[in-house]
C-alpha cells in the first residue's frame, strides 16, 4: 500500500507542473539582392518578336510551362523538329551564335537547353 501511495504522489507532482514554454528568439530576415549581372532585363525584352535567339530570350523569355506556339513567337520562327513520339515533341532554334533545344509534353514546355548562345551586343532587335 505504501508503494502504491508513493507512486500516486510522484505522479500527481508530475502533473501539477505545467511544463516549461520556450520561446523561439526573433529572426530578422536576411535581405539578398541579385547582382547586376543576372538581373533580369527589361520586360520589353520579351514581348517584342525576335529574328535571332540569343541567351537573354534563352534565359528570361523561354519558360517552363510555355506553349509551342507561345515559344516560337518570341523567338521568331517555328524552329526545326528533331523528334516527337507520345505525346512529346523535341524542337530545336538556331540563333546567332548556338542552338536551343526545348522538349514540350501536351504542348508544354518541360525542359529546356542552349550550347553556344551569347548575349546580343550589336544589331539587336
Amino acid at each position: 500500500m505504501l508503494k502504491y501511495l508513493a507512486i500516486v504522489l510522484l505522479l500527481t507532482s508530475c502533473a501539477a507542473t505545467p511544463p516549461a514554454v520556450v520561446e523561439a528568439p526573433s529572426v530578422t530576415p536576411e535581405v539578398v539582392s541579385t547582382p547586376a549581372s543576372v538581373q533580369k532585363p527589361a520586360s520589353a525584352t520579351c514581348t517584342r518578336r525576335y529574328q535571332a535567339l540569343d541567351l537573354e530570350i534563352y534565359q528570361y523569355c523561354v519558360l517552363e510551362g510555355m506553349s509551342y506556339v507561345t515559344v516560337a513567337n518570341i523567338i521568331g520562327n517555328a524552329g526545326h523538329p528533331v523528334a516527337s513520339g507520345g505525346g512529346s515533341s523535341t524542337v530545336q532554334w538556331n540563333g546567332r551564335t548556338g542552338t536551343m533545344m526545348a522538349t514540350f509534353v501536351d504542348d508544354r514546355l518541360v525542359s529546356k537547353a542552349q550550347s553556344g548562345l551569347e548575349p546580343c551586343v550589336s544589331n539587336c532587335p
